[in-house]
């Protein structure tokens, strides 16, 4: 996939200047993406993964340093989808937090007060 394609497949999904974007609608549109982008290079559908790395940090290492290798059209669509990812899950991340907030149940003035005590 190049940038004109990505380009064009996330202004047609949410808007010229993202202004229908959500947490949800970009996870929805990268699900459906990566699947598309998987089914395109592994048209057998299933393929051996043989990955050696024990971490997360790992991972990434060897995806960073892979996007380095990688023709700049194509490294620059990767790590574009990555940034994307990684801040819609964030906001995701901090709605969630702020919505279940909204149910905590607030701490009384004595709760604070016996809490100082201990």
């Amino acid at each position: 996939m190049t940038r004109a394609e990505l380009r064009e497949r996330v202004r047609a999904e949410f808007g010229p200047h993202l202004e229908r974007i959500t947490p949800a609608g970009a996870r929805e549109f990268l699900d459906r993406l990566y699947q598309e982008l998987h089914r395109a290079a592994h048209p057998g559908g299933l393929i051996e993964i043989s990955e050696a790395a024990g971490s997360y940090e790992q991972i990434m290492t060897e995806f960073f340093t892979a996007t380095l290798d990688m023709a700049p059209e194509e490294a620059a669509v990767m790590l574009w989808l990555w940034a994307f990812e990684q801040h819609f899950a964030a906001l995701e991340e901090e709605y969630t937090e702020r919505f279940l907030s909204l149910f905590e149940k607030p701490e009384s003035p004595s709760e604070s007060i016996d809490d100082q005590d201990e």
